[in-house]
């Protein structure tokens, strides 16, 4: 698989349950292998995984926060060349955690200057009006931490979900409230809609979210439409129509 792998949950459930790799075969075997993913393959973006992190509420004693926080300190003071933490996310009405709980996890965690992602996110077994407002909340909170680059939906469709209660969509393709709340966030509040004129100088100027873009221009009844992307902030797009021919 070298070169296909963009980002890779290396050890999966670091903390875990039950009788774990390390107890077999020592600690620093988790050390060793990380190196040895990245010799293999300098490109892809090593994570570690784990859940009841983020789930939980604010009682640390039901979750694996602490254990999770030591395995990470442990494997960089190692020299391991961990990338990125990933959170699980699995919520259901007992587990459902404040979203200012859910920030000061995230910033517990950042300390370790990594990437951070949520890999398994649903809600399963709350009212259809709670799982929206819930996933409304959680993905605001985490979209707001800077080191925090994705959130990555655990199933969406009620017909492949292994907790079908916690889909976006009904068996018959029909959207719950819970997957309306998600395109409204995705779709609409973080995307950037805008039109205008420019100024003498030839350039309009508005703040947008990072991501992909179809850029249009129109001037003297010509039109140019070019999709470009705005990956680091602070970045400018320009856009360069032509004087036609004489």
């Amino acid at each position: 698989m070298k070169g296909h792998l963009i980002e890779w949950d290396a050890i999966n459930h670091l903390v875990g349950w039950g009788k774990r790799t390390h107890e077999v075969v020592g600690r620093e075997s988790y050390v060793e292998f990380l190196k040895l993913i990245k010799s293999i393959d300098p490109q892809a973006k090593l994570y570690v995984n784990e859940g009841a992190i983020l789930p939980g509420g604010s009682n640390e004693e039901r979750t694996r926060r602490n254990d999770y926080y030591d395995w990470i300190r442990y494997l960089l003071a190692k020299g391991a060349p961990l990338q990125g933490i990933g959170f699980m996310g699995h919520f259901n009405r007992a587990s459902m955690t404040p979203p200012e709980t859910l920030y000061r996890i995230y910033e517990r965690f950042a300390s370790f200057g990594l990437e951070m992602q949520v890999t398994e996110f649903d809600i399963n077994n709350v009212p259809e009006e709670l799982q929206a407002d819930y996933l409304r909340d959680f993905m605001i909170i985490t979209f707001s931490h800077p080191q925090v680059v994705g959130i990555i939906m655990w199933g969406f469709w009620e017909g492949a979900h292994w907790k079908p209660a916690a889909a976006l969509y009904r068996k018959d393709w029909s959207i719950k409230p819970a997957g309306e709340a998600w395109w409204d966030l995705v779709f609409r509040e973080w995307g950037t809609h805008v039109e205008g004129r420019t100024g003498a100088d030839g350039t309009f100027t508005v703040r947008g979210f990072l991501g992909a873009y179809k850029v249009t221009v129109s001037s003297a009844g010509r039109t140019e439409t070019v999709e470009t992307d705005l990956p680091v902030e602070g970045r400018r797009i320009s856009v360069r129509l032509d004087k036609p021919e004489s």
